[in-house]
């Protein structure tokens, strides 16, 4: 956001009192600064060099950016109106030190996203400070963006993954094949970082267009600080002007739109009345410069960020000057100035002279139309298409963490990281929810602050999270003598199991599991998947249309996609005919939703593999991920057929020991073949991607008739090892020969379809599965490496912890050093309150309560209501604007209260306090205050 738009919003959107009257300062002619220079300069052409950076493309031809700003009103626009444009595809977005602080507004952003259909976008953010000096932007500004400009996003506790900005942008720019341009709404400190840590990339870099800098015109710093003596830098220049100046001289081919040009761009409200009539990205954009039109009472608006987007994607929009620019970095009344230098050698192409007509019509033509470019993809996919490169450098050293020292770093331990880049490592550091770091202990360490707390692994094996990639333990839970979803989930969590694909979720269930999770009663995360019909065939209709294709309700329950039986009797009764379900798999697929079938026989894999390939249609080597469970009979044209399709095999791998002594399979083995079952190793050769669960007990309802499969040497992680690997069957009889030879699995094996191959089999695995810098922490910790020993020592293995987005969600009886990290939080008491909480007022007013522990031992909150409710309470009347309210205390208990808010009404003349009181309970997590206002985190 730039200009005098964000003086009227300290004046009619104040959380401070201001005396100063609330008109935007005029600007002589006489104060435009720097004067124009006569030196001749070329005036580039659309036909020239900047229109090449950007030339036409087909649409099977996209231009490829990186976006990146630094938490802007126009900024968000900007990224609305680029992923509107079916030629641009958006490779990252990232946010920058600037307007708001990077790593809570990139879960706005992510917010943002969702909204409107974008779920494929890898997100980055930056460091939240300069490079070196400045001039930083106003904290009342940096606050209204963490409230993401008033603009009311879907209230959701979903948690966005993202990485490290830089090493997000040098990872994109490398594994691409062609030159990425960079789009900057923001400062420059991200791709100066960048290119520090990796100079090469300048390589594979098409252009950068920028929003920045005053040429030949003003500044527009006294529009935020009215009593500075600077008039002449613009802000996304000042805020990190020595991140300008390193970009300014890398010699990248550089396109600036400055304020010269974005000033003669102004929209009023009419101007923007029919994008409502466009797509969600047209009405978002509309929405958000309502905000400025109708709450803070602004005739005009600049659409600075959007104008530079606008020309990047249409340059002939305006004629260019190639000159030679230079960035003042010494402090003084000109710091951060953009200065012509004379006679020097050019280096930046300047946007001098807009086609305003022209931007505005191709914005209403824009925006007129109802179209998706870039929003949710027709192909069933949560995440991205191609997986992006972990966040570290070319040279696989470890790099410190954006955000500053870690939380928390485990160290000494023998880590499988299932990355293949970097299969082990001794050290891991996490931020929060968040790996941040993999490397040595020497390397990790060095990132330590004097918070950080240091866990001492001695030697213990730490992995990824273990999923079970088909299971029906929380829906069918009765089997285990659980009465409650959460009673289950602690279980599974104690042998390991951070994340259950429940495959059989029907319209009561998915119910009771949004309630459970709604209560926090999740232990590990659920992904389920909805059934269409039941075991025996019955059709359920299409009640599974209530919710979404990948439908997070927060970070512990997501919804993959839809269960199709298709075969009954082990396979020998076919549930569908092929056309019936070639129809249905191709409608669902179109409508985004990701497909699974179960299929034990041959007939059953012809009849799926039929239709999967229907499905597909023309694009085989579309990303559909389609599965198919259980897969026990399969001939080797099918088997291969599967690879070739990219299908992927559910399979329970230790089934061969476990269900051999079933009649029923044996009969089924003389049918269909016996070389045509359990062909695990067929699989592997065929480079199928596989998956991995453990044997649901065969017995539905209670624990009786299950009692051979309850314990956990067939259900934890430990005992699917052990029963994979020598597949011995229930009553310890040793394995056939041919199991040996055909289906056991080595732990090498079985470890990745445990972990990243269960994250791929949902497309998750760009956020988990792996021991990697931007991923969740989802972690366990085991008292030996099952490579080391023996199969017989397995069951004799330990889950000493096991973490879930960073937090210890199991600890070993005796191994509490392991855990020291959650003994501390739990020890604190009120210290599980620290952090952001949200309420909506019953003025439907937006409410944040801020608590932050201090060194002293004392919690310090900041409440702000952006309705004022005392305002209306006690008020004279005038419309309020706004409430801030500080207070401190200690801990007493599980009760904590705050008191004393002080409430400014806009006239700014009546300001008083008012009582307010906050008390946490620590047993049930919760914040309320005297007034009845439940509080929840986002």
């Amino acid at each position: 956001m730039n200009g005098r738009q964000i003086l009227a919003i300290i004046c009619t959107a104040s959380i401070f009192l201001i005396s100063a009257g609330c008109n935007t300062p005029a600007v002589s002619n006489t104060e435009m600064l720097p004067p124009k220079s006569d030196q001749s300069t070329p005036t580039i052409t659309p036909s020239d060099e900047q229109t090449k950076a950007l030339e036409s493309v087909t649409p099977d031809d996209k231009t490829l950016i990186i976006y990146d700003d630094d938490g802007s009103r126009d900024g968000m626009a900007a990224l609305l109106y680029l992923l509107s444009i079916p030629e641009i595809s958006i490779e990252a977005v990232n946010i920058s030190y600037g307007e708001a602080h990077p790593e809570q507004y990139i879960q706005l952003i992510g917010s943002a996203l969702e909204s409107v259909g974008v779920l494929d976008i890898p997100l980055g953010a930056g460091q939240d400070t300069p490079l070196a000096g400045g001039t930083p932007f106003p904290d009342w500004l940096r606050q209204l963006g963490e409230n993401f400009w008033d603009y009311q996003l879907p209230m959701t506790n979903k948690v966005y993954p993202y990485k490290n900005a830089p090493e997000l942008m040098i990872s994109i720019i490398n594994i691409q094949s062609e030159p990425v341009t960079i789009f900057l709404s923001g400062t420059f400190t991200n791709l100066a970082q960048a290119l520090r840590i990796d100079p090469a990339i300048k390589e594979n870099i098409a252009a950068v267009y920028f929003m920045g800098g005053a040429v030949y015109g003003p500044g527009n710093i006294t529009n935020l600080i009215p009593e500075s003596n600077n008039k002449v830098a613009e802000w996304n220049i000042i805020a990190d002007p020595q991140a300008a100046k390193e970009v300014f001289e890398a010699g990248l081919k550089m396109y600036m739109i400055p304020l010269d040009a974005t000033n003669q761009v102004i929209h009023t409200k009419e101007e923007t009345l029919s994008w409502h009539e466009g797509d969600q990205k047209a009405i978002f954009t509309a929405d958000l410069y309502d905000i400025m039109f109708d709450d803070y009472g602004l005739a005009t608006v600049e659409i600075f960020d959007q104008t530079a987007a606008v020309i990047m994607v249409q340059p002939d929009l305006c004629s260019f000057e190639f000159l030679s620019l230079d960035v003042v970095t010494d402090d003084g009344d000109t710091l951060g100035q953009t200065v012509v230098v004379p006679n020097g050698e050019p280096n930046i192409h300047v946007c001098l002279e807009p086609n305003v007509a022209q931007i505005k019509q191709h914005l209403d033509e824009i925006y007129s139309i109802p179209s998706n470019p870039q929003g949710t993809p027709s192909q069933p996919s949560s995440g991205p298409q191609e997986e992006t490169a972990p966040a570290q450098s070319e040279s696989d050293d470890p790099v410190q963490p954006a955000a500053g020292p870690p939380n928390t770093i485990f160290f000494n331990a023998n880590v499988l990281t299932m990355d293949e880049n970097l299969p082990k490592a001794q050290a891991v550091a996490i931020q929060d929810e968040f790996i941040v770091a993999v490397g040595t202990d020497d390397e990790i360490l060095g990132f330590a602050g004097v918070d950080t707390k240091l866990i001492d692994l001695n030697g213990s094996t730490m992995t990824p999270g273990f999923i079970d990639s088909h299971t029906h333990r929380t829906t069918q839970r009765g089997k285990w003598g659980f009465s409650t979803i959460e009673e289950s989930t602690l279980e599974w969590v104690s042998q390991g199991w951070t994340g259950l694909v429940e495959l059989a979720v029907d319209s009561d269930q998915i119910k009771e599991m949004i309630a459970a999770d709604a209560a926090g009663e999740l232990h590990t995360r659920i992904n389920a998947y909805l059934i269409v019909n039941t075991f025996g065939g019955d059709p359920l209709g299409d009640w599974y249309q209530q919710y979404e294709p990948h439908q997070q309700f927060s970070p512990y329950l997501r919804i993959a996609g839809l269960k199709i039986f298709i075969d009954f009797d082990s396979g020998r009764v076919q549930l569908w005919t092929q056309n019936d379900l070639n129809e249905f798999i191709r409608e669902r697929q179109l409508e985004g939703w990701h497909v699974t079938v179960k299929a034990v026989g041959m007939q059953s894999h012809e009849l799926a593999l039929n239709a999967y390939e229907y499905a597909m249609g023309d694009d085989l080597n579309g990303d559909y991920r389609y599965r198919i469970e259980h897969s026990v009979g399969s001939s080797d044209e099918q088997v291969a057929r599967m690879a070739d399709l990219g299908i992927i095999a559910s399979i329970q791998t230790s089934f061969p020991a476990q269900i051999w002594g079933w009649e029923d399979i044996r009969n089924l083995s003389e049918e269909q073949g016996f070389d045509n079952m359990f062909q695990w190793h067929n699989y592997l050769d065929s480079g199928m991607m596989m998956v991995a669960s453990p044997l649901n007990p065969p017995q539905l309802g209670t624990p009786e008739g299950n009692e051979e499969y309850l314990n956990a040497s067939h259900v934890s992680v430990m005992g699917l090892l052990y029963r994979s690997v020598t597949q011995i069957s229930p009553g310890n009889t040793p394995p056939e020969s041919w199991m040996l030879e055909r289906a056991a699995l080595s732990v090498n094996e079985l470890l990745p379809m445990l972990t990243i191959n269960s994250a791929y089999g949902t497309f998750e695995e760009d956020i988990k599965g792996s021991i990697e810098p931007g991923k969740v922490a989802d972690l366990v910790v085991l008292s030996a490496d099952p490579n080391d020993i023996s199969a017989e020592d397995m069951m004799d293995v330990q889950v000493l912890q096991t973490m879930v987005g960073g937090n210890s969600v199991y600890c070993a009886e005796g191994h509490q050093q392991f855990c020291m990290g959650v003994q501390a939080k739990q020890e604190a008491g009120f210290a599980d309150a620290v952090g952001t909480w949200y309420a909506v007022d019953s003025d439907g007013s937006a409410m944040t309560l801020e608590i932050t522990e201090q060194p002293d031992g004392d919690f310090y909150m900041t409440y702000i209501d952006d309705g004022a409710r005392a305002c209306i309470t006690e008020g004279d009347g005038n419309a309020p604007t706004g409430v801030v309210a500080t207070g401190s205390g200690k801990a007493d208990g599980l009760l904590l209260e705050i008191s004393e808010a002080a409430c400014k009404c806009d006239n700014g003349q009546k300001e008083f306090t008012f009582l307010i009181s906050f008390t946490y309970e620590l047993e049930f997590d919760v914040v309320s205050d005297n007034t009845g206002v439940n509080w929840e985190r986002r």
